[in-house]
């Protein structure tokens, strides 16, 4: 689980860098939906990207359905189910 705060997000496919989430209207999406990291945040592609953002503590922007900057994110956390 990817979490960051006001939203939670399932890592759905790691190799194809994937992830499942819900967003609001707002950002033109409204729906439960699989996407690409490189729909979700500027620059990130990969979770190696991602992980290595959350690392060193980046501030990541986030994009809309669009694709156009949206807001950013500055602490995200990743969680494990036992």
């Amino acid at each position: 689980l990817l979490w960051h705060a006001g939203h939670i997000m399932v890592v759905s496919d790691v190799e194809q860098g994937l992830l499942i989430e819900a967003r609001g209207y707002s950002q033109g999406f409204g729906c439960l939906h699989e996407i690409p990291l490189s729909r979700i945040y500027v620059g990130i592609k990969t979770y190696a990207e991602l992980w290595q953002a959350i690392q060193t503590n980046t501030v990541v922007k986030t994009l809309d359905d669009q694709g156009l900057p949206f807001g950013a994110i500055q602490q995200f956390k990743l969680l494990k189910l036992a």
